[in-house]
């Protein structure tokens, strides 16, 4: 199997995001939901999987306190940035039965006392990989579980997951555990695509999260590309109506329902989309509804609270600042002089 070169990097959208530092073991994800726009990459650049080397990625967390790079990855992983392990696969895809590499990671960021959130859909295998181990009390202390659900629950798992990961029940009774025996976690709600979700089925999803006393969960709209709308279209799925209503005129409305009713329920609510939720300020110090020990804070997520309290661009810099990050970008993003990309200005209130 080829390797997978560059398993842990800086998103591209860090400036948005608390937990930008991401690892990947895998190079595709097998899982292959219909609705993921990252697999993309896979049919672009190849389908045949890769993986990183544990022994290289043990190396270069080691080497990371020494380093005195000033790039962005350097710095992050240098002042040690809770890492969000699942970025664009799976971890615990059906090969690591026959490959076990992330095992060895899970093991490797426990040895180095490295905090991370792990993103998964498959949670039985994990569980049998990792036994008794994954209980412990460092693992309670130290991750975070990002439990990823579709909205239209077990009907989702049979259209556009292709049950090829763990049962919505499943997903569900492990997150309830995992809370049970003292971690951090919460359900990733990842995309709710309207036009095709609804808010009822949003209220039938947090009212058996409640029931099992899971109170985090996340929400955030489609990422709707060309590929995309190819898969769903042959799954029969009306893209029309879908692209429609993921337009941000569209969506703010239906989002601030979804914010409204997950916090009539008693919810912790993470939401990534800081535009279109308006004086919605996260309750936690990431945007996916969990706290993290070590999150990175040079974002948006980190600056709305402050910009709604009506600081300056120059004081939320630099009381958020670490290192890392193009400081130009962050103030045109704080002062709205950017077309490129969404600022502080686009927020209606």
């Amino acid at each position: 199997m080829k390797e997978f070169k560059n398993p842990i990097s800086v998103r591209g959208d860090y400036l948005y995001c608390p937990l930008p530092l991401d690892l990947d073991t895998y190079w595709n994800c097998t899982t292959d939901c219909v609705h993921c726009y990252l697999r993309r990459l896979n049919y672009v650049w190849g389908k045949e999987q890769r993986a990183l080397d544990p022994v290289k990625l043990e190396a270069k967390l080691k080497a990371a306190s020494q380093s005195k790079a000033k790039n962005d990855l350097a710095v992050m992983l240098r002042l040690k940035k809770t890492i969000r392990w699942g970025n664009k696969s799976d971890p615990f895809q059906v090969c690591e039965y026959r490959y076990g590499i992330s095992v060895q990671v899970f093991r490797i960021l426990k040895k180095l006392n490295w905090s991370f959130a792990l993103y998964t859909k498959n949670v039985e295998l994990m569980q049998k990989m990792l036994g008794d181990e994954l209980w412990d009390e460092w693992c309670l202390k130290n991750v975070s579980m990002l439990i990823s659900v579709m909205v239209g629950q077990e009907y989702d798992w049979m259209k556009l997951e292709n049950e090829r990961c763990s049962s919505f029940r499943s997903r569900l009774h492990f997150l309830a555990r995992w809370l049970d025996k003292g971690g951090m976690g919460a359900l990733i709600c990842e995309p709710f695509i309207p036009g095709y979700h609804s808010i009822s089925q949003w209220e039938s999803l947090l009212k058996r999260a409640k029931m099992l006393g899971i109170n985090r969960v996340n929400i955030y709209n489609f990422h709707f590309n060309a590929f995309v709308a190819r898969r769903l279209h042959k799954r029969g799925i009306d893209i029309r109506r879908i692209w429609y209503y993921n337009q941000d005129q569209q969506w703010r409305p239906i989002l601030k329902v979804l914010l409204r009713k997950a916090k009539d329920m008693g919810m912790i609510v993470g939401c990534p989309d800081f535009v279109n939720s308006g004086d919605f300020v996260d309750e936690c110090n990431t945007c996916c509804g969990v706290d993290v020990s070590n999150p990175c804070r040079f974002n948006t997520h980190h600056w709305k609270p402050m910009w709604l309290l009506g600081y300056e661009a120059d004081d939320i810099i630099e009381r958020t600042y670490e290192g890392y990050g193009d400081v130009e970008k962050a103030k045109q993003i704080l002062q709205g002089q950017s077309k490129e990309f969404y600022t502080m200005k686009d927020i209606v209130r």
